[in-house]
């Protein structure tokens, strides 16, 4: 086994205080993972682990061999869900067992309007 680190986050903006991001890792029920930006939604709750964005530093437990972030999406926080029109295309990585590897931060750019 090996551990992945995402930090997944999401800007601070008028409007987005009950967002939140989430990010897939691996399709299908093997080894499937959904990272997102905020445990809770309300921001009473939960303001995050960082100072300037809303989000978490994650850290995932999977096997060895390749991985891939498939997909995204976005809720308000109100029942509305955004995801992209099209599917984007894979982001691959690969772990071996017994490594730690941070992988980088997801970040959301939201805007309102």
């Amino acid at each position: 086994m090996a551990i992945a680190l995402f930090s997944v986050s999401h800007n601070r903006k008028p409007g987005s205080q009950a967002s939140k991001i989430y990010f897939y890792i691996n399709d299908g029920f093997k080894n499937h993972r959904v990272l997102e930006s905020r445990k809770e939604t309300l921001v009473a709750l939960s303001k995050g682990e960082f100072a300037d964005d809303y989000g978490q530093l994650l850290p995932i437990i999977l096997p060895e061999g390749t991985h891939k972030l498939v997909r995204w999406d976005i809720t308000n926080g109100t029942g509305l869900e955004i995801s992209p029109r099209q599917k984007p295309s894979p982001l691959f990585f690969n772990l071996k067992a017994g490594d730690i590897k941070y992988l980088g931060n997801l970040h959301a750019n939201l805007q309102t309007g």
